[in-house]
């Protein structure tokens, strides 16, 4: 339910154009998972109000935030408190707002913290793929030979390690 809402909060507070993230690894502390927007993010003085309601519900008022529509981050921090999660939220490189979730170690296990160390360091990275013949553009021969490095001077001197 927790990663629920806040994917929730993703989708509804950015534009329909933008993309919500997710991505989860192993941390020393456990499992880190993030839903990242690209939206319009959060004002600073919201953020730092939101973050303590993440923190400690008990402590923050919630009138507000029932009234702003924001229920799913009061359940997301019932949640949090009960099995011991913690929940920041974050501004990002893209202007969105980035939800960072820690599981404990002792929630994950260390069969799974393995498992997913070990899926990590075995995904291939893969090359992005050729544009299709559509979006290619002819090169004149002088502009190839133009484009392609000088074989004389320190580039001649370079040859293959065998």
């Amino acid at each position: 339910h927790l990663l629920a809402e806040l994917i929730e909060n993703a989708t509804k507070f950015a534009p329909p154009h933008t993309q919500v993230l997710i991505r989860v690894d192993t941390v020393s502390a456990g499992l880190a998972i993030e839903v990242e927007d690209r939206g319009l993010g959060i004002p600073r003085e919201t953020q730092r109000r939101l973050n303590e309601l993440l923190a400690d519900p008990d402590r923050t008022g919630t009138g507000e935030l029932l009234q702003e529509g924001r229920i799913g981050l009061l359940v997301v921090s019932a949640l949090a408190r009960r099995h011991g999660v913690r929940v920041q939220l974050q501004d990002n490189l893209y202007g969105g707002t980035q939800a960072v979730v820690i599981v404990p170690k002792e929630m994950v296990g260390r069969q799974a913290l393995e498992a997913q160390t070990r899926a990590s360091a075995q995904t291939p990275v893969r090359a992005p793929e050729p544009p299709d013949d559509s979006e290619r553009v002819p090169v004149s021969a002088a502009t190839a030979a133009a484009a392609a490095p000088a074989a004389t001077g320190a580039h001649a001197a370079h040859r293959p390690v065998q």
